[in-house]
């Protein structure tokens, strides 16, 4: 197995999304096609916010759904009466 080096000092947070990423390139980890990078993100973001971990997996798929929408020219920005 490749092993790829991702320099950490003791105190700094472990590379979460690096990490996950990281499984997707080693064969060993990736024979069954699961992509594991998408939970990287969600991991940092439920760190990031301290919020419980389904909570984070939503605001993802969310985040991406309207961003591709929004890409595909399907979906504007809702105006907000707070601006």
């Amino acid at each position: 197995m490749p092993m790829i080096p991702i320099s950490v000092q003791a105190s700094a947070p472990f590379p979460i999304v690096q990490w996950f990423a990281y499984l997707d390139q080693v064969e060993e980890h990736n024979k069954d096609g699961i992509t594991f990078a998408q939970y990287g993100q969600i991991l940092n973001l439920q760190e990031l916010l301290k919020i419980p971990l389904g909570m984070a997996a939503l605001i993802i798929q969310y985040a991406k759904h309207d961003l591709e929408d929004l890409q595909a020219g399907h979906w504007m920005f809702p105006q907000s009466d707070l601006e």
